[in-house]
């Protein structure tokens, strides 16, 4: 995988051979303090739930996109309940296959 800001990520799966593109959730930006880490704790989340690299990334990509729209590390916490899994759910049909 490789991060590519706000650009997005980018996925090979060497056991699969596939390729994605993943575009980053468009957030309203406040404080990128901390994105890439909650990023990085996203994707553990995501990919120990289902150990499959994309929902990983998706994962990993909806936590930052969260974090980014406060301050403060428990800024995630406090958003509206289901927000998380909306933002995954449009974020699925946003991924590119190449």
């Amino acid at each position: 995988m490789i991060k590519c800001g706000p650009q997005g990520q980018l996925l090979y799966d060497t056991n699969s051979k596939r390729k994605w593109e993943i575009p980053a959730y468009p957030a309203r930006l406040a404080d990128p303090t901390g994105a890439g880490c909650a990023f990085s704790g996203g994707f553990l989340a995501g990919y120990c739930k289902s150990y499959d690299p994309l929902e990983g990334v998706l994962y990993g990509n909806v936590s930052a996109s969260l974090k980014m729209e406060g301050s403060g590390a428990f800024y995630p916490l406090d958003v509206l309940p289901g927000l998380a899994q909306a933002r995954l759910n449009v974020l699925r049909e946003m991924v590119r296959e190449v």
